[in-house]
């Protein structure tokens, strides 16, 4: 109930702010509307590349909008929790796109929620809260992943990175 309180709270907070007629437009910058996030660059004569001793971190679901979802209550114990920790690690791979790791929690979700109508609201609030939250947190997944490589030892490193996945997590 302290949830559902919340959120609508959040909710009607974020109507009115929408309804004011001087309100910026913020559908012209990344990650708000339909303009991409950019992906993680390197200076000329480098490329960016998967770090060889990645830590990929999940903060969970409640992690995913931003403040929004910890207003709104996101408690850690979703039914589709391990679709936010994949989003965290899509973000944090790096060259991944901040629509395809937002697209891939989508599909994760609908296909563990089911037809189960609280997994697929509470799933469907993260989704609205990833389209409204800017390029920030993928910003910093593609900073802790990506490193810049000269174009001459780009396959050496991407090798490296792989060969120290499969050693960690092969069975």
């Amino acid at each position: 109930a302290t949830m559902m309180r919340s959120l609508v709270f959040a909710l009607c907070l974020l109507g009115a702010a929408l309804a004011q007629d001087d309100m910026p437009d913020f559908s012209s910058m990344p990650g708000f509307g339909d303009k991409p996030c950019p992906n993680f660059r390197c200076s000329s004569g480098y490329t960016p590349v998967q770090k060889s001793r990645s830590k990929f971190v999940s903060k969970g679901c409640s992690k995913m909008g931003g403040g929004m979802m910890m207003m709104a209550g996101g408690g850690g114990d979703e039914k589709y929790a391990s679709c936010c920790d994949q989003w965290h690690a899509c973000y944090q791979t790096c060259g991944a796109s901040k629509k395809s790791c937002d697209d891939g929690f989508k599909t994760c979700s609908e296909r563990v929620c089911g037809s189960d109508q609280d997994c697929k609201k509470g799933a469907d609030m993260n989704s609205m809260l990833l389209g409204m939250g800017g390029c920030g947190l993928y910003d910093q997944g593609q900073y802790a992943g990506c490193e810049c490589t000269k174009k001459s030892n780009v396959e050496e490193k991407r090798s490296a990175a792989i060969r120290g996945f499969y050693k960690k997590w092969s069975p």
